[in-house]
């Protein structure tokens, strides 16, 4: 099965299936856009092309033109340094570029908004057709994941086989996460599959998804979101201003789910289903997903029936161990992929307990950075916080929420909550704290506290 073959009933339709601010666009014309990039820019063309568009909806025709074409391409986030950006175009040995376009930036499609460029490297036959994520992890160092186009048919054809993820079916979502990301990028074929409508706004960055979603007609339309928790910290905060009167379900995905996170989601969205999707890059859409009904909080998650995941039994971990995820997706050849999380198994079921690096050996404990960084958070002193063994000390750089933050009494509050030994030995006050383009917290900067300290 090819993957565009999933979709091929859906584009024949008349239905809208993207909307911006201003105009809607029928399925069945982004499938004659993406015939027009295709014939413009991809049809003699056999390597690898790199999308590197900020414009929304350009970026969507050109991938699936893209994907129901055959071509391999490159998901380049725009915002990266032009020299960096060079850099991964040449690992990717990617000699086609399609980037925006000086002569047009408003979000309708026009040919003359994108344009192309070529490099010298190679232009060979590729036997797998697929696609090229950048991914940073939590490390902040860009590498390059390859997935190809049948690892995503197997696994979009068993999510609707079992009807794994029936929320996406015919709503109208806001995916807040970068369509470059390998969890925005699946939330878009997973409600593409389920015949929903996509609303995006004209660029992706926080401050124009927050200006479309408070838009009077975009409340009142939206039925879902898809967001990493960086995202819903954010939406949180203004969510007075914010009227979803139609919301019926909350998606969160990216990254770890912290309990406080949890709770102010099923307080300001108590009329919404939640589902906390788990999955690597180097596995295509999801291995685990958590669905539960409004206002209620659920941990342990269902495996896709495709997968087999053990968690590896690790003495440094006795409550769990690292997720390993085995699978035959073709040709009868089983795969095994070792994911760096920890977790564990009941009753059949996943529970996600964090990345293997964030658990630390410090005086003697194993302790996580993320469980000491969400019991700052729960002070109500701190929006923000990010914890590091540096020159063997624990250290904590943190964010206030007032001018009028005290060190003494926000110290006095952590050794209240923990054991003395593990309350950090410096404390850091920091306008923001470094993020991976994905929103998680970076762990490869505990040298930079000083970089971002009042």
């Amino acid at each position: 099965m090819l993957l565009f073959d999933l979709y091929s009933e859906q584009f024949k339709s008349k239905n809208i299936y993207i909307r911006t601010i201003n105009s809607d666009y029928s399925f069945r014309q982004i499938s004659h856009y993406s015939e027009i990039v295709y014939a413009t820019y991809l049809e003699n063309f056999s390597g690898v092309v790199t999308l590197r568009l900020s414009n929304q909806l350009n970026l969507i025709i050109c991938i699936w033109a893209c994907l129901r074409f055959q071509k391999t391409f490159f998901l380049l986030p725009d915002e990266l340094n032009d020299n960096l950006a060079e850099d991964l175009i040449k690992n990717a040995n990617s000699s086609l570029i399609l980037q925006d376009s000086p002569y047009g930036n408003d979000c309708k499609f026009n040919l003359n908004c994108i344009s192309k460029s070529t490099r010298g490297y190679s232009k060979n036959m590729i036997n797998q057709q697929g696609i090229y994520f950048l991914t940073s992890g939590t490390t902040t160092l860009s590498k390059l994941v390859w997935v190809d186009f049948n690892q995503f048919a197997y696994s979009l054809n068993a999510i609707r086989l079992h009807k794994f993820m029936p929320y996406v079916e015919k709503k109208n979502v806001l995916i807040s996460s970068a369509f470059y990301h390998s969890y925005g990028f699946s939330s878009l074929l997973e409600y593409t599959l389920g015949g929903s409508t996509i609303f995006i706004s004209e660029k992706h960055s926080s401050f124009e998804i927050i200006k479309f979603i408070s838009d009077e007609k975009i409340m009142r339309l939206l039925s879902a979101i898809e967001g990493v928790p960086y995202f819903y910290q954010q939406l949180i905060i203004i969510s007075h201003k914010i009227n979803l009167v139609n919301l019926e379900h909350v998606g969160i995905g990216g990254d770890l789910v912290p309990d406080i996170l949890f709770e102010g989601l099923v307080n300001c969205f108590n009329f919404a289903s939640l589902s906390i999707r788990y999955g690597v890059t180097e596995l295509p859409s999801i291995i685990s997903l958590s669905v539960f009904p409004p206002a209620t909080i659920q941990r342990e998650s269902q495996v896709l029936p495709i997968y087999n995941v053990t968690c590896k039994e690790n003495e440094n971990h006795p409550d769990g161990g690292e997720i390993i995820v085995r699978y035959k997706p073709f040709f009868n050849i089983s795969k095994k992929t070792l994911t760096g999380d920890l977790g564990k198994l009941k009753n059949g079921r996943l529970i996600i307990l964090g990345r293997n690096g964030n658990f630390v050996k410090y005086k003697g404990n194993k302790i996580s950075l993320v469980a000491l960084e969400e019991l700052m958070l729960r002070s109500g002193m701190v929006k923000e916080a990010r914890c590091s063994i540096h020159e063997e000390k624990l250290e904590a750089e943190i964010v206030p929420i007032n001018n009028d933050f005290s060190i003494k009494h926000f110290k006095e509050y952590i050794s209240s909550q923990i054991p003395w030994q593990l309350v950090p030995e410096k404390f850091e006050l920091s306008d923001t704290i470094t993020r991976t383009m994905s929103g998680k917290i970076s762990r490869n900067i505990a040298n930079d506290l000083n970089n971002h300290s009042r």
